[in-house]
């Protein structure tokens, strides 16, 4: 039921290593 929650973890932490 959570589905666009993962999508938003998922480019969140693409956006973290992307950062680093």
């Amino acid at each position: 039921v959570e589905v666009h929650d993962v999508n938003k973890e998922m480019e969140l932490d693409l956006l973290k290593q992307y950062s680093q």
